[in-house]
């Protein structure tokens, strides 16, 4: 959706050996998928991918049928992307977007249209052969809890979660939610990571930005120091994935130094 092809070949700069893969339409999919196949690195999918001109914003838990269905279209379009080139996950997110509480909704409804589309989901995962992890995103007043998405985790096995931690903190930030106990709690069922930082202002304009060490909590940023730990304290593998956009007017060495800074995070844990 962001991405630049022209600049496809640096990707394997940092010795990356696997990609995750995402909003692409049909004939640029082609193009990343030649580089992988010429490269032979190993992915995952990001739905929605081939991404349609009609998508819109994933609504798994949305009141609008209509909605949910046409996401849930989106993710199966998704896996079958992703069994045709036989990647190793397909990524989508929970809940929807609700910015401010509406009449008529409320927890145990929005949990039984989350339980309802993942139960969908998880018998497709099992069907492919094909992991689907659900991404944490937000806001939402009715679902942002980890003990909201334990209940899923545990209800359907098949489905796996993968924690962004840039929407992590935004949701944190609005909510007041500890994204530390966040992070634990859900680390049993975590096998993915979407690293990169954000604060309120850079995030509508800049979007995911590199993670750096030089980002301080105190200034708006996310701990992500923290947010690692709590994350693998638990988990019994785990990948993590760098998903910082094009925006940020970062230069090579300061994209180089977040990274290797992260690997260090990561493996002294």
């Amino acid at each position: 959706m962001r991405g630049d092809l022209s600049k496809l070949d640096t990707l394997t700069e940092h010795g990356f050996r696997q990609l995750e893969i995402g909003f692409f339409e049909a004939q640029s999919l082609s193009l990343v998928m030649e580089f992988v196949r010429r490269e032979r690195l190993a992915y995952g999918f990001h739905d929605p991918l081939p991404r349609l001109p009609s998508f819109d914003y994933p609504f798994l838990t949305d009141p609008d049928e209509e909605k949910r269905a046409t996401t849930l279209d989106s993710l199966r379009r998704t896996l079958e992307t992703a069994v045709k080139y036989q990647a190793l996950y397909v990524v989508g997110h929970l809940p929807s977007v609700i910015w401010h509480p509406k009449p008529g909704l409320d927890e145990e409804s929005i949990m039984a249209l989350a339980q309802d589309s993942c139960s969908r989901l998880a018998s497709w995962s099992e069907e492919a052969g094909i992991h689907i992890l659900l991404e944490n995103v937000g806001p939402n007043p009715y679902f942002y809890r980890a003990e909201s998405f334990g209940e899923i985790f545990q209800a359907h096995p098949a489905l796996r979660f993968c924690l962004d931690i840039g929407h992590l903190h935004l949701t944190a930030l609005h909510t007041g939610l500890d994204p530390f106990d966040f992070a634990k709690k859900l680390s049993p069922y975590t096998d993915l990571i979407h690293v990169y930082n954000a604060t309120r202002e850079t995030y509508g304009l800049y979007h995911h930005v590199p993670a750096h060490p030089s980002q301080r909590p105190e200034a708006g940023w996310a701990d992500i120091p923290n947010i690692l730990r709590s994350a693998l304290s638990r988990a019994p593998s785990c990948t993590i994935v760098f998903e910082h956009t094009p925006q940020y007017p970062a230069d090579k060495t300061f994209v180089a130094e977040g990274i290797e800074w992260v690997k260090r995070l990561a493996l002294t844990q």
